[in-house]
């Protein structure tokens, strides 16, 4: 009897762990960015304050591209990575000063810029890696007004406190890949 209790506990034990680790949006509250081809990882903490849902993922286009909602704050957000030579956020940067919802923050140790002349959009570049492989990987985001509500401007939401925060909690790393 005490094998069989055993046996039914590291069952549920050894179940328990798999299901948790092979999860990418797990309980943790982790998001997860994952580029198989690349290898390319990037996780933020999802903040219960951003409440983001309806999580899509398409792998259409040239990049793979995560989006995310978050309708307590009325906002999607897109991201999908890019690879450039080394200079282009930099340089990039000295031509969108002239935008009107230009910005320049540090999430952690990330430097990052946004930039738009819409309210009802806005995209930030993230630095991630400035040499590997001779290149700049960069995290382009994309945050778009969900309605039609004029007084919401997505610059003003984007600075608020608790989506800096989420910002914050990014992580970058590189791992192997299993797709050639």
């Amino acid at each position: 009897m005490k094998k069989k209790i055993l046996i039914l506990i590291i069952f549920l034990l050894s179940i328990s762990f798999l299901t948790g680790c092979n999860n990418e949006d797990n309980d943790k509250g982790k998001i997860v960015f994952k580029e198989d081809k690349t290898g390319y990882k990037v996780t933020f903490d999802n903040l219960k304050e951003m409440n983001l849902t309806d999580k899509s993922v398409n792998t259409s286009g040239p990049a793979k591209t995560l989006t995310y909602t978050s309708k307590k704050h009325d906002i999607e957000i897109t991201m999908n990575y890019k690879e450039h030579d080394t200079q282009t956020f930099d340089t990039t940067k000295k031509v969108r000063k002239s935008h009107k919802y230009f910005g320049e923050y540090k999430f952690g140790k990330y430097k990052a810029y946004s930039y738009g002349n819409n309210d009802n959009s806005l995209n930030v570049l993230i630095l991630l890696d400035k040499k590997y492989k001779g290149n700049e990987i960069l995290l382009n985001v994309s945050i778009n007004r969900i309605d039609t509500d004029k007084s919401i401007i997505v610059k003003e939401v984007f600075d608020k406190e608790e989506v800096q925060n989420f910002f914050k909690t990014i992580k970058y790393r590189v791992e192997k890949t299993t797709v050639k």
